[in-house]
């Protein structure tokens, strides 16, 4: 699914001007709950969900941790809502050179998400982003990914 995003930038001359974003998430819940990138969603007057089936939702954030870049933003389901199921303890079962794939739908491009394939090359990894903001416990692949496509880091 993919998510744009509504903001209020400023031009040269320090007018307001609207901007759109847009990126990729993860429907975790048949309730309506979607994991996606903090930075899509931080400071977002409105957010829009599309699925692939064509169904569209408003969505609204409904929390958000800078330090892991995650966020959770929230729709009112709708029926048959596809969401992803997922294993407890799956991420303690991952290891070096499993296969992996990346999920992403950058700058919701018609056509639907893109799909790439790799390998887990390293577990655990911290990297700085350019806030100064620490990610700890990342998934390193060789799996090719843009930085609209960034959820594949989860």
């Amino acid at each position: 699914m993919s998510i744009t995003t509504q903001t209020l930038g400023y031009n040269a001359f320090l007018q307001p001007v609207p901007e759109t974003g847009a990126a990729s998430g993860v429907i975790v819940d048949a309730k309506g709950y979607i994991v996606t990138n903090n930075h899509v969603v931080e400071g977002a007057q409105s957010l829009k969900v599309n699925l692939s089936d064509g169904r569209s939702f408003d969505a609204v954030k409904w929390a958000g941790d800078p330090g892991t870049d995650l966020a959770v933003v929230e729709i009112q389901p709708g029926e048959n809502l596809p969401y992803a199921h997922f294993l407890s303890n799956s991420l303690d079962k991952l290891g070096l050179l499993e296969d992996v794939v990346a999920v992403g739908n950058a700058l919701a491009l018609p056509g639907g998400p893109t799909w790439t394939e790799g390998v887990v090359s390293y577990l655990g990894r911290s990297i700085q982003e350019s806030n100064g903001v620490v990610l700890d416990d990342l998934i390193q692949t060789d799996t090719a990914i843009n930085p609209e496509t960034a959820e594949a880091r989860w």
